[in-house]
C-alpha cells in the first residue's frame, strides 16, 4: 500500500519490541509495542498480507513469528531452555510462497549459519546448517525456488544456492570469493543471473554459480 514498516525497540519500564507503520510521508499510522519481546530487528510484510518479524526474546536470546495485518500476534517462537540450543538472534526473513524462513545463528554454536523454515501457521519444517565460524550476510529469494545465502569464513565471502521445499533443502553449489570481505546484498536480474555488491568489490554469476564477471 506504499507504507514503510520500521521495526525497533523502545524502553518503558522494561524494553519492548517497536513495530511502527508510516506513510510515504512519514506520518505515523500504527504504533505496535509487544511488551515479551526484547527488540524487533526486522519486519516485513508477506504475500498475503501478514508481517514477519524477528528479533529477540530477551538480549540473548531469539524470537520470531507472524504478525496479522490487524497487529494482532497469529503465532510466536521463542527458545524453550530445556531445548538442545538457543538461538541467538534473528538476522532476517523471507516469505517464500509456501512458508516463511528465518536466518539465525544457534547461541551455543554461535559461529555456525542456521535458516529455518516454518509453514504459515506456525508448523516448523526443516532446518538447515551452512558451515562452521560463518558469519552471516545477505539472503535472498529466487524465481527458480531457491534461497541464496552469503556469508564470511575466514575472512572470505561465501555465497550459496539451496533448492527449497517442504522437506529439506538440498545444496545446488557454493563459491568462494578472493576479493573483499563480505557481501552485502545479492538480487536476482531478469535473466536469472545474480548480481551483488559486497565491501570494495561488486559481482554478477549465472545462475548456476559460475563466475561472470567480478569488479572491484
Amino acid at each position: 500500500d506504499g507504507n514503510y514498516l520500521l521495526a525497533g525497540q523502545t524502553y518503558e519500564s522494561q524494553w519492548k519490541g517497536w513495530l511502527i507503520e508510516i506513510d510515504k510521508d512519514g506520518n505515523i499510522i500504527s504504533e505496535t509495542k509487544l511488551s515479551d519481546v526484547y527488540s524487533l530487528r526486522i519486519a516485513k510484510e508477506s504475500q498475503s498480507g501478514d508481517i514477519i518479524l524477528g528479533g529477540r526474546r530477551s538480549s540473548d536470546y531469539a524470537w520470531f513469528g507472524v504478525m496479522g495485518s490487524d497487529k494482532s500476534i497469529k503465532w510466536v517462537y521463542y527458545p524453550d531452555y530445556y531445548y538442545r540450543y538457543y538461538y541467538y538472534e534473528t538476522y532476517d526473513v523471507l516469505d517464500v510462497g509456501d512458508g516463511v524462513i528465518f536466518r539465525t545463528r544457534p547461541y551455543y554454536y554461535n559461529y555456525s549459519h542456521i535458516i529455518l523454515k516454518y509453514n504459515y501457521s506456525g508448523q516448523f519444517l526443516w532446518e538447515y546448517w551452512w558451515g562452521s565460524y560463518m558469519d552471516p550476510g545477505a539472503i535472498t529469494y529466487t524465481s527458480d525456488n531457491a534461497i541464496i545465502m552469503t556469508g564470511r569464513s575466514d575472512g572470505e565471502p561465501k555465497i550459496l544456492k539451496i533448492m527449497n521445499s517442504n522437506t529439506g533443502a538440498t545444496t545446488i553449489w557454493n563459491a568462494t570469493f578472493n576479493v573483499g570481505s563480505e557481501i552485502r546484498k545479492v538480487i536476482e536480474c531478469s535473466d536469472g543471473d545474480l548480481a551483488g555488491i559486497g565491501k570494495n568489490f561488486v559481482f554478477r554469476r549465472k545462475a548456476n554459480g559460475d563466475a561472470y564477471q567480478i569488479s572491484k
